[in-house]
This record gives C-alpha cells, sequence and structure tokens, in this order.
C-alpha cells in the first residue's frame, strides 16, 4: 500500500498545496461534477439528504452544494491534513482517512462521489475500496465517479513523485460487474480542456453516474 502511505504521510499536503490557488479560485456553479450531484439530489423527494465525498480536499464543492441544499447533509474524506484543517466548517464534516476505511455505518449514504481519486488507490485496495463504497451506500442509491477513461489499463509513474504508479482505467467497471449496479449516465471529456472531447486516449476523463438498485 506504498500510494495510500505516502498520501497520508505527506504527499496530500503536497498535492493540496500545489492545488490550492486554483481551488481558491474555482466556479462551483460551473463544475460538471457538482451539476451532476445536485442534478441527483433534485431527483429524491425527500431532500434530507447524506452525500459523501471521498477525495474531497478543502471541501469547497460540498460547502456550494450545501448552500443549495441546506436539508441535506454533505460528508467528505480526504487524507491531506492540511485540506481537513482549511475546510474546518460548521455546515459540513470532513474527516481525514483513506477509502479503503470509510468511518460511517452501513447503508448511511444516499449519494457517494468519488473526486478524482481512484486513479491513486493501491491495486490491492480497489476490491476494499468498492466493497466499502457498497456497504456505506443505500439501496436506490446514486455512485458518481469523476476519474481517468481509459479503454485499456495503463500505469504510469506519478509525475509529482516517482515512488507512486497511478492507473488509468474505466473505474465504472470496477462495479458493473454487480448484478444490482447499473450505469446511469457517462461523460467523456479532455483532462486539460475539461468542456470538449479529446481524442487523446491518456488526456480522457469521465464522470459516471451509477445506480444502485434493489431486487429482494
Amino acid at each position: 500500500m506504498i500510494n495510500k502511505k505516502l498520501f497520508i504521510k505527506s504527499e496530500g499536503n503536497r498535492y493540496f498545496k500545489r492545488n490550492i490557488n486554483k481551488l481558491n479560485i474555482t466556479d462551483y456553479s460551473q463544475d460538471k461534477l457538482q451539476i451532476l450531484i445536485s442534478k441527483k439530489i433534485n431527483e429524491f423527494k425527500n431532500k434530507d439528504l447524506n452525500i459523501l465525498e471521498i477525495g474531497s480536499g478543502d471541501g469547497g464543492r460540498l460547502i456550494y452544494l450545501k448552500k443549495k441544499f441546506p436539508k441535506s447533509n454533505f460528508y467528505g474524506i480526504e487524507p491531506s491534513k492540511l485540506a481537513v484543517n482549511k475546510s474546518n466548517k460548521k455546515n459540513i464534516k470532513i474527516k481525514r482517512g483513506s477509502a479503503d476505511k470509510i468511518p460511517f455505518k452501513n447503508s448511511f449514504f444516499d449519494i457517494v462521489v468519488f473526486g478524482f481519486c481512484l486513479y491513486l488507490v493501491d491495486n490491492q485496495d480497489l476490491f476494499v475500496v468498492a466493497n466499502e463504497a457498497d456497504r456505506v451506500l443505500k439501496d436506490k442509491s446514486w455512485l458518481i465517479i469523476k476519474d481517468f477513461e481509459t479503454k485499456n489499463i495503463l500505469f504510469k509513474n506519478y509525475k509529482h513523485n516517482k515512488k507512486i504508479k497511478i492507473r488509468k482505467m474505466n473505474y465504472s467497471n470496477m462495479f458493473l460487474w454487480c448484478p444490482y449496479i447499473s450505469l446511469s449516465s457517462k461523460e467523456i471529456f479532455s483532462h486539460d480542456k475539461s468542456n470538449y472531447w479529446s481524442d487523446n486516449e491518456d488526456q480522457k476523463i469521465s464522470i459516471s453516474c451509477l445506480r444502485k438498485n434493489v431486487f429482494i
């Protein structure tokens, strides 16, 4: 679990420091992930929902969503201690941790979001991460994933730390083998230019929306 240990120890803070200026000027009203989460919240008749973002950073997206949906409860998980400290807001709750051990009870969330973090999860933790997400999701809930999207699995060195390997793949496949999870929608676009299509396989990212239903 090299990636997990490094991100909890130091790399999470480094990632946050590199991106803090960008986070401070992010217009979340135009954020594709926020727009999709808002759409799904609006589909619930009851807005008293529990929503979790894994890889929540300083909680900027969650704070924006809380203003739109004050009756809903927003939670985050983030490895960076600096990001968690900065996100110490009254209206959202962010815990320091990682996706392989979600510190919430079974069937607690109506929506779980992976906010561009699965590409950093160690290979041996992928099954655990999928199981944890399924565990905390209610029946008839939504799972939203923003991450790299490639037809074939690609491994690369993380440019900021050569000890870390990143992985590009179709992350919805982690869940779609399960008979009660289905793909509702997927949008693919460029990592460099988020509003445009990319023909470069290495630069494709996607936002996938999956439904956890109930058959019994």
